[in-house]
């Protein structure tokens, strides 16, 4: 986490600290929450994120022990200290991190804007498709 607090002090050297929109996808959800926690950037985005990384496993890995994550992302503990606007997007046919982390997330702060995408997959940003058809020119 060190290494993520001195990137964003050289982005704080280069703009101002409202400018700085901090984005995590799927795991990193859990590293941009805790750097949104402890610092003020103007927003907070998150695509897929889980309420922690311990529940999660426990969900979807049952059978390995909680203790061998190295990292405890708490997702759940870090949102309610963010005092940026946040965007949090999760498709409702995610397989891999199911969209009621998303819900259980948003809940825990007001400056949550929650967006369910119907028919949405995991890689939201990456598969255009599972958001509807792309106009390509002729």
């Amino acid at each position: 986490m060190a290494s993520l607090q001195s990137f964003y002090e050289e982005a704080k050297n280069i703009t101002k600290e409202s400018n700085i929109v901090i984005y995590g996808r799927s795991i990193g959800t859990g590293f941009a929450v805790k750097l949104a926690s402890e610092n003020n950037p103007g927003a907070l985005v998150l695509e897929s994120p889980y309420f922690s990384l311990a529940t999660l496993a426990q969900e979807k890995f049952f059978w390995v022990p909680v203790y061998v994550l190295r990292y405890k992302l708490l997702s759940n503990e870090w949102i309610g200290r963010v005092k940026s606007p946040i965007l949090i997007m999760h498709g409702d046919d995610d397989h891999l991190i199911p969209v009621a982390n998303a819900k259980r997330l948003a809940g825990l702060n007001d400056r949550v804007d929650l967006t369910i995408i119907p028919g949405a997959h995991h890689m939201i940003s990456i598969n255009t498709n599972s958001i509807g058809q792309r106009s390509r020119p002729s």
